[in-house]
């Protein structure tokens, strides 16, 4: 039986119907379609968005639903619950640079015939509405990722844009990719994550901020140093215009927020080394001698600024600085600039709120089409230390973290960029990263211990004892508790719990955080639901089959569970499975993939399962339940109960392409007779099958 389905469904070879064929089709489907056609709503195959089991909150629905809804139907899983997720999704994160993620094209998408060595080209996946797409938001993932309609000024312009390898050898794992917005220069990354094979495919995006008013044209171009000798050199580069609304005209300078920065304006009380990625304010103390100020601003009109711009700087209505930049450097519309590392110098602060301002052309030297919006202030606050000589450990953010306290699903690698996971599941480790400082007025000891709580029982404790914490520094630390269980649970984290270090204040050594752990991780990675039966591909590969019933709203799924239908339309649904043996309901997302084409053969073929009477071949066993999907997959079972899946095709309605699931396929089989409760196959090295439904 394993030869016939190595060989059963490979494709590429073209074939024409008989007459016989299409005779009796055409006499014997006009019952059956009839039927198909209230079936029809039905038919899909279904992604699940989120492996981790979660609680969703759904108003204004009447549960439950419908479970026929999902009959001939399937869910596939696309969010493993990780930054970077599975095939082509990945998570962003704005304030981060966003990672390429490798897919595989589809067999129809490969490029045939002979070829000299690699080649990049652009590729428009099927989920996309062109090789390059603009958006006004982030999308969240590479999939279903479409132009948006309105792009307005002031806006920051996300692309995406994917390609391939359609030459026969691989490319080298370090390539340069030029960005160009009217012609213009603007960034360039490089492609150094791995080696792209033949039929490869990258998915790749950023941004450009702050959108000017008119037309546009984003250019984009794949190996900007010809790096890479490629077969076709006329296609590596790829444009589309847009149209940006807004009145804006002239020149128009504005305060403008970078992305990765805390503010237009940013106070700090140490020099930042190098430019800086991201910006934060840092705690300003009564006895700091010196402030660090960063600013930015935007050029937000039509045309370039050709002359130095003078930005002074205020605090509490006194002028501290004066930046004077730009002669020479052309200030080009639409872009924005930068400045750190102003310092101003012997400035003794009482404690207390203060106001820092900017004010961007203080002088009026530069003609504007908006004088009004030069102007940008903001508050900080002045902490005292207080007058007694003694040091005070307390909890303190960083400024690239989420809270003082960050709880995460994973080794973050380092301390930094630490950010809240938003999903835990039970089964897993905690990993927690706390950070402290002395804000007081002498060092710490350099021995004292930190206890660590979980639901208010004791977990353990850390031993801290590297070094003297200095006044105004701070530190961080991490560990983890393993195997968390389902529900809602409370970290608290106390320091120098055993009061080794003499504080000024010994109330402020204590911090809790909240977080929900949901149920055990799914290896759930599509549902798929026919007539009579149930397919559930897991995450190793495997995959579960069984019988299938409806019970008023309840799909009943033997040897599984139950799953109830929250709710559904075209593209997604929402469910909850309710395991054997357990009260507890695990919440799946999923949304509506790709099937093949309704035709008179594939509405008989995948109406329901097929039993096989009959065979020349002497593996498959007599009785074994055959099942053909519209989500491409065909699934046959010995008597002995063992379940295999494959692949297949529509070639033409009179054969098959089969194979491997997935492709790619490798032969066909021949549709000889069909009809509502008969089924004649013969396949491309002669054997026949014969089923009945």
């Amino acid at each position: 039986m394993k030869k016939l389905f190595y060989l059963l469904f490979l494709f590429f070879i073209s074939f024409s119907s008989c007459d016989l064929f299409e005779d009796s089709l055409e006499n014997e489907n006009s019952s059956i379609k009839e039927d198909n056609q209230t079936r029809s709503n039905w038919a899909a195959k279904w992604f699940v968005t989120t492996k981790k089991s979660c609680q969703v909150d759904i108003t204004n629905k009447d549960f439950p639903l419908p479970a026929t809804q999902v009959i001939n139907s399937k869910y596939d899983i696309n969010n493993h619950g990780d930054a970077t997720l599975s095939n082509n999704q990945v998570l962003f994160n704005r304030s981060q640079k966003l990672e390429p993620v490798p897919y595989t094209l589809a067999e129809g998408s490969r490029t045939k015939g002979s070829k000299n060595g690699p080649n990049l080209e652009f590729y428009k996946r099927e989920d996309w509405s062109d090789k390059i797409v603009i958006k006004n938001h982030d999308n969240g993932s590479y999939d279903n990722c479409y132009n948006d309609s309105e792009y307005n000024a002031g806006e920051t312009l996300y692309y995406y844009f994917s390609f391939k390898n359609s030459g026969d050898a691989s490319i080298p794992d370090a390539f340069k990719i030029d960005v160009y917005l009217d012609a213009v220069f603007v960034h360039d990354l490089t492609f150094d994550s791995w080696v792209i094979e033949p039929n490869g495919g990258v998915n790749w995006g950023w941004n450009i901020p702050y959108l000017t008013a008119g037309n546009h044209t984003i250019s984009i171009i794949l190996d900007g140093d010809n790096e890479i000798t490629e077969s076709n050199e006329g296609d590596n580069e790829y444009s589309r215009s847009f149209f940006v609304n807004g009145e804006s005209s002239g020149i128009n300078l504005i305060p403008y927020k970078p992305e990765g920065w805390g503010d237009n304006i940013v106070v700090k009380n140490t020099y930042t080394e190098g430019e800086p990625i991201s910006l934060y304010d840092d705690p300003i103390y009564t006895t700091d001698s010196k402030l660090y100020l960063a600013v930015s601003y935007a050029n937000a009109g039509t045309e370039t600024i050709n002359r130095a711009i003078k930005t002074a700087l205020y605090i509490d209505g006194v002028e501290v600085r004066v930046i004077d930049y730009g002669e020479g450097n052309p200030f080009l519309a639409g872009h924005y600039r930068t400045h750190w590392n102003y310092a101003v110098n012997d400035i003794v602060l009482t404690a207390g709120t203060h106001t820092v301002k900017m004010k961007i052309d203080y002088d009026n030297q530069i003609a504007e089409s908006n004088e009004s919006d030069n102007e940008y202030s903001r508050t900080f606050t002045v902490i005292d230390l207080g007058g007694s000589d003694l040091a005070n450990l307390q909890f303190y953010k960083k400024e690239d973290w989420s809270d003082k306290i960050v709880i995460k699903n994973h080794d973050n690698g380092s301390y930094d960029n630490c950010y809240d996971d938003s999903e835990f599941a039970a089964g897993e480790s905690l990993y927690y990263y706390f950070s402290f400082k002395n804000s007081g007025t002498v060092s710490t000891p350099d021995s004292f211990y930190i206890d660590v709580y979980l639901d208010n029982e004791f977990v353990h404790d850390l031993n801290f004892n590297f070094w003297n914490i200095e006044p105004g520094h701070n530190s961080a630390w991490a560990w983890s508790i393993p195997n968390l269980t389902a529900g809602n649970h409370t970290l608290t984290i106390k320091l120098d719990s055993k009061n080794d270090v003499n504080e000024s204040n010994e109330n402020d050594n204590e911090y809790s955080r909240t977080f929900t752990v949901a149920g055990p991780l799914m290896d759930y990675e599509s549902f798929e639901f026919v007539e009579s039966r149930y397919f559930i591909t897991k995450s190793d590969g495997s995959f579960l089959t069984g019988e299938l019933s409806v019970n008023n709203s309840v799909l009943m799924l033997y040897g599984l569970g139950s799953i109830s239908i929250q709710t559904i339309d075209n593209q997604n649904i929402i469910f909850k499975l309710t395991p054997n043996n357990s009260s507890t309901a695990i919440t799946i997302i999923a949304y509506k993939a790709p099937e093949i084409n309704s035709t008179s053969m594939t509405d008989i073929l995948t109406w329901d399962s097929w039993v096989l009477t009959n065979s020349s071949h002497t593996t498959p066993d007599i009785g074994g339940i055959w099942t053909f999907t519209k989500s491409n997959s065909y699934i046959f079972e010995y008597s002995n109960g063992t379940t295999y899946m494959k692949g297949w095709d529509y070639a033409d309605e009179a054969s098959i392409y089969y194979g491997n699931y997935g492709g790619p396929y490798s032969g066909v089989a021949f549709i000889e007779e069909i009809s509502s409760n008969y089924l004649y196959i013969t396949d491309d090295v002669g054997y026949w099958y014969s089923f009945e439904r």
